[in-house]
């Protein structure tokens, strides 16, 4: 009994030159909105964390607010 193995590659996606300069082109255009170069800001964490904080300051609408409000009314009786 002969025992065949078979290299089974890695399923990997191919991107294409212009799809990553697209993405490489959004990134550039998102970060000098924000005042910083693609350079200083080459980590995902570094991204996230810079959107996030521009999200929250520039489009503040209630999220951290609590859903309801507690309001205590008079009891009129």
């Amino acid at each position: 009994m002969v025992a065949l193995f078979f290299a089974i590659p890695a399923l990997r996606e191919s991107i294409s030159t212009h799809k990553v300069r697209a993405q490489l082109d959004i990134r550039d255009v998102i970060l000098r909105g924000l005042g910083m170069c693609l350079q200083q800001a080459n980590s995902i964490r570094v991204i996230t964390k810079a959107l996030l904080a521009n999200l929250r300051s520039n489009n503040d609408c209630g999220l951290n607010a609590p859903l309801f409000k507690d309001e205590k009314k008079d009891d009129v009786r």
